[in-house]
């Protein structure tokens, strides 16, 4: 009988080199809250800052609780520069087209990373914004970005989990 594979999951390990802490034995995580009112007065194309985090975060799960808010059927969620008025940098990375249109409560939150490919699962954020490791001491916002407008006030819930990289 043939011996059963038994080995690291990791490629570091398993070729006997240095891994990073939080693939390994995990690390420090973050957890932050926003609750965020859309309004019709905002527009489609409205951008909202809802965290500001550093660069070397990794996101683990942004959950979004809403009332059902009229109008707003298409958000997107993603990397922008840091402060009023900056760029986006990856402006869907998290999610696209997300709707807010319709309740989720909290037994059965909206996914907000679900556009985040199996490939990115674990990059840092200035990996997903696309910028050098040079960069790593900027800091980044992550913001919804509402397509549609709302045609009435409404309100959603953000709640995201980071670890640090």
């Amino acid at each position: 009988m043939a011996d059963k594979y038994d080995n690291f999951a990791n490629e570091n390990l398993l070729a006997d080199k240095s891994a990073e802490s939080v693939n390994i034995t995990g690390n420090k995580t973050v957890t932050a809250i926003e609750k965020l009112t859309l309004s019709p007065d905002h527009g489609a194309g409205a951008v909202y800052r809802l965290f500001k985090v550093g660069a070397d975060m990794i996101p683990v799960s942004l959950e979004v609780l809403t009332e059902g808010v009229a109008g707003a059927s298409s958000c997107d969620i993603g990397i922008y520069e840091e402060g009023i008025g900056g760029k986006a940098l990856n402006a869907k990375v998290f999610a696209d087209g997300l709707s807010l249109a319709e309740a989720a409560g909290v037994e059965k939150p909206l996914n907000g990373l679900k556009s985040l490919t199996l490939e990115n699962v674990g990059k840092e954020i200035w990996n997903l914004a696309g910028d050098k490791r040079s960069n790593r001491a900027t800091g980044y916002d992550i913001c919804v970005t509402a397509n549609a407008a709302a045609t009435a006030e409404g309100t959603a819930v953000f709640k995201a989990t980071f670890v640090q990289g």
